[in-house]
């Protein structure tokens, strides 16, 4: 094991721990250059265009990820359009970037449930309520988790019943 490791030294690099982001949750904390990208989206969405939506949004999420609104924004734009599996990447990934964020949550929650992915909305809403135990809402998200849970059995015995 100690030869192994280090071989494995010599082969990789060691691995630095990433700064966590600090969330922005409001358009006036912006850079003048993500407001742009901020405002471009809102006006999309109200002249309902998609290329002034997707545009600004994809670069306002990749180059300023601490911003929860565009991420929102870009799920409820990838929903409005049926894009389904793109809004549920999207929200994976808002999801991995803030977990402790309880509006990202209820959107991926809410999301995977519409998609009838019961076992995947349990799970997380399970994990945040175990991650984060002493959070105000983490009874809420148990009760959740087991709401959910629930809603994947009904569906299991209703496809089995279907199927015989």
């Amino acid at each position: 094991m100690q030869k192994a490791a280090q071989i494995q030294r010599q082969a990789k690099s060691e691995f630095t721990e990433a700064e966590p982001i600090s969330p922005i949750e409001s358009p006036d904390n912006l850079e003048p250059a993500a407001a742009v990208y901020w405002r471009q989206a809102n006006e999309g969405m109200e002249q309902d265009l998609e290329s002034k939506i997707f545009a600004p949004l994809g670069l306002l999420t990749e180059n300023y990820p601490d911003f929860v609104p565009g991420h929102l924004l870009l799920v409820e734009a990838l929903q409005k359009y049926e894009r389904q599996e793109e809004a549920i990447d999207a929200i994976e990934r808002a999801s991995m970037l803030f977990p402790e964020n309880t509006e990202v949550l209820d959107q991926r929650i809410e999301m995977l449930a519409e998609q009838e992915e019961y076992l995947r909305a349990a799970m997380a809403a399970r994990q945040f309520a175990i991650s984060y135990p002493d959070h105000p809402q983490a009874s809420q998200y148990r009760q959740v988790a087991a709401t959910q849970q629930e809603n994947y059995q009904s569906f299991i015995k209703e496809e089995l019943q279907g199927l015989t």
